[in-house]
């Protein structure tokens, strides 16, 4: 964590301990995701270079570990894009050691998560998109769809943010007026 005055990377602020969400560049696409653990929902949310809902969607998912639910996660996520024709430019995950296997092709790749990494890469390559580690208090959307998604027992996609839980809606307000989040740091 930098804890530097003022300064922009992947899309987050960073002002003394605090972020803030910051749209992608105009005309592109950024797609969310956070995986909260285990066996749960996990939420995606695509909005526009202007921080404005596209559409979000949250599925159940089941993994070993949170690598492997991290990867499933975003190749499904990528592969609903891909087939909705949404094709984002910029994805912003909460795992860094997801990217890092991701960007980094002579990273050794667990067995159980190779598939959905393959995925993922081609999908990128294929759509020309980056992807960038996002901390997760920069997303309080993500994580606002996961808390709902527990409850739900089957895949939901929202394609207008007043069909968003309320809870949800208050979190893409605080990120789209641009409001601090505070980062708890050690």
């Amino acid at each position: 964590m930098k804890s530097v005055s003022s300064t922009v990377e992947n899309n987050i602020t960073f002002l003394e301990d605090e972020l803030i969400w910051q749209p992608s560049t105009l005309g592109s696409f950024t797609f969310d995701t956070v995986q909260q653990s285990l066996v749960e929902e996990v939420p995606c949310i695509l909005r526009n270079s202007e921080g404005l809902f596209i559409v979000a969607l949250s599925f159940p998912l089941t993994a070993s570990c949170a690598l492997e639910a991290e990867a499933l996660a975003l190749a499904f996520a990528m592969r609903w894009c891909d087939l909705a024709a949404r094709k984002p430019t910029l994805i912003q995950v909460d795992s860094s050691v997801l990217v890092h296997i991701i960007l980094n092709h002579e990273a050794p790749i667990p067995w159980k998560i190779r598939q959905s990494i393959f995925t993922i890469r081609h999908l990128l390559s294929s759509w020309s998109s980056s992807i960038a580690h996002s901390y997760r208090e920069t997303n309080k959307v993500a994580d606002s769809l996961a808390s709902f998604g527990c409850n739900l027992l089957s895949p939901s996609v929202f394609f207008t943010p007043i069909s968003l839980p309320p809870s949800v809606i208050s979190s893409l307000l605080y990120d789209w007026r641009g409001l601090l989040t505070p980062r708890l740091s050690s």
